[in-house]
Formats: C-alpha cells, sequence, structure tokens
C-alpha cells in the first residue's frame, strides 16, 4: 500500500516538538486514538501552512499528548475520475491504495481528534486538498449504503488566506472540508479562519499563541473559544451555512 508523506511529532532532542515532515510515514505515531493528527492541506512543505502545524503540535506536545502530521506535499492525488466502481459493494476505490490516499482516510477516522489545515486558493482548496477530498466518494457510498462505521473522534479546520478581505474569503473551503468530514463520518465539530498570512513571517506572535492553544486544547480533549483570541485576528466559522 503506498503510505503518505508523514511525519511524527514527538518529543524532540531538546525537549520541543520534533518534526520531519514530507518524509516516509513510518515515522508518525501508530496509535493517535487519544491523541491529535494534524493534516498540513498544503502542497508547500516550508510555507504558513506548515509553521502552523508546528505550533500547532507544540502546543499538543506542551498538552503531554501524542501528536502526529500527516502532510500532502509530494503526494501525487488523482482524485475521483467518477469510475462508478464505488457505487457497487464493496463501495471500495480502486486507486485509493495506490496514491497514498487510503492510508490517510485510515488515519482520519482512527484519530482522536483531527487538525484541518489548509491555505485558501482562490477562494477554495489547493488541488491536492480538493483531490483528496474528492477521492472520498467510496467513503461516503459505504457509509450511505450502512457500511461505513462512525470515526473515533471529530474534525477542526484552520484556513489560512494571505487575503485581508473578503466577506465570503473562507466560505468556499469550510463548506468542502465540511463535507469532507461527513464523507468519512468524522463530523466537523469547529472550523476558524486567518487572514493576511501570505508567507510564514506574516504570523504575529499573538497568533502562534493562538494556534499553540489551539493544538494544546485539542490535543487535550478541551474546548477551544476561539473568542478569547480575538487579538490574534482568528474567525470562527461555524456553525455552517
Amino acid at each position: 500500500m503506498a503510505k503518505a508523506p508523514a511525519g511524527g511529532f514527538g518529543r524532540g532532542p531538546d525537549g520541543g516538538p520534533g518534526d520531519r515532515s514530507g518524509g516516509k510515514s513510518g515515522d508518525l505515531p501508530d496509535d493517535l486514538s487519544d491523541g491529535l493528527l494534524i493534516l498540513a492541506a498544503s502542497p508547500n512543505a516550508s510555507g504558513t501552512t506548515m509553521r502552523l502545524a508546528r505550533l500547532a503540535a507544540a502546543g499538543a506536545a506542551e498538552a503531554g499528548r501524542s501528536c502526529g502530521l500527516v502532510s500532502l506535499h509530494g503526494l501525487h492525488l488523482s482524485g475521483c475520475t467518477n469510475c462508478g466502481a464505488c457505487a457497487r459493494a464493496p463501495h471500495a476505490c480502486p486507486k485509493a491504495a495506490r496514491d497514498g490516499s487510503a492510508d490517510i482516510y485510515a488515519r482520519i477516522r482512527a484519530a482522536g481528534h483531527v487538525l484541518w489545515i489548509s491555505p485558501v486558493y482562490f477562494y477554495g482548496l489547493p488541488a491536492q486538498a480538493k483531490a483528496l477530498v474528492d477521492a472520498s466518494q467510496h467513503l461516503y457510498m459505504a457509509a450511505l449504503h450502512g457500511a461505513l462505521a462512525p470515526a473515533r473522534g471529530r474534525m477542526t479546520a484552520l484556513f489560512a488566506a494571505g487575503r485581508p478581505k473578503g466577506a465570503r474569503l473562507f466560505d468556499g473551503s469550510r463548506q468542502t472540508v465540511r463535507y469532507f468530514a461527513e464523507a468519512l463520518r468524522c463530523p466537523l465539530a469547529a472550523a476558524c479562519g486567518l487572514r493576511g498570512l501570505d508567507a510564514p513571517g506574516d504570523i504575529a506572535p499573538q497568533t502562534a499563541r493562538a494556534v499553540t492553544a489551539l493544538g494544546r486544547a485539542l490535543a487535550a480533549g478541551e474546548e477551544f473559544c476561539a473568542g478569547a483570541f480575538a487579538d490574534a485576528g482568528l474567525e470562527e466559522l461555524l456553525p455552517p451555512a
């Protein structure tokens, strides 16, 4: 089976969270049933999304919980081709095991909580992330026919946009991830947006603290109050329309 590029976040040599994104999936913790899985849904391995992922992972480390990272960087996801195979039992996708998407879906469904982080491209998701979403059609079909059990945990989404303005800047990403989560039977519990982050250097100290607090709360199984970080520019996007 093809494996997703992944990095495991544990304790680094300096006592902080260690990471190796874009590496082999062998360094991802095997069991995150009571931990946090961070999905960096960006094609850029060293951009804003990865910086936010590392901040959230640092928070999980502070909480003393297991945390792992899966990055879409380097994956060649082909998306759904509407071949119709998943409409028939056992509702399987013939390509999912080849491109690494099956491994990602399994990790999402097995995690205690999932933090999806992605940039906003043209008011939506990057191509790799959208391909991952589209190819989950077989899981939607399995759920539709009562052949897919509920996932272990829930999902939270964090979207980072380079644009500072736009009344509906996050709507496309939020709705797409919402229905992706439903297809995996891993409900979207919350979604937040950050504006004006065109590069990692645009992440202000108060924003970094907010994202670290988000990772810490999710890893510990606690509620996260975005309103407490209004100075960080963290927008609460749920409930969805």
